[in-house]
């Protein structure tokens, strides 16, 4: 949901969302721990910065094959962690 930026003193340059998490009994896909977790710690480490930089900094991936997994997952490279 989104929150906008009025809602909040001081108001802050750009609107906020509001985020559910739903907790599951088992995850949806099988992962390695350890790379979520560079991937996340990098992510909102570098806030500011496309999620394509993050990633090819945080993994030490080519532009390339960051894109093609952006692609893949749905994601937009050009999207930024916030807290």
């Amino acid at each position: 949901m989104m929150v906008k930026a009025s809602a909040f003193w001081p108001r802050p340059e750009v609107d906020s969302m509001l985020v559910r998490f739903l907790l599951r009994e088992q995850p949806p896909v099988q992962a390695d721990e350890t790379l979520l977790f560079r991937i996340i710690r990098g992510s909102f480490h570098m806030r500011r910065k496309q999620l394509a930089n993050t990633i090819e900094e945080s993994l030490a991936l080519g532009k390339e094959e960051v894109l093609r997994l952006c692609r893949h997952a749905g994601i937009a490279p050009s999207a930024a962690a916030r807290r």
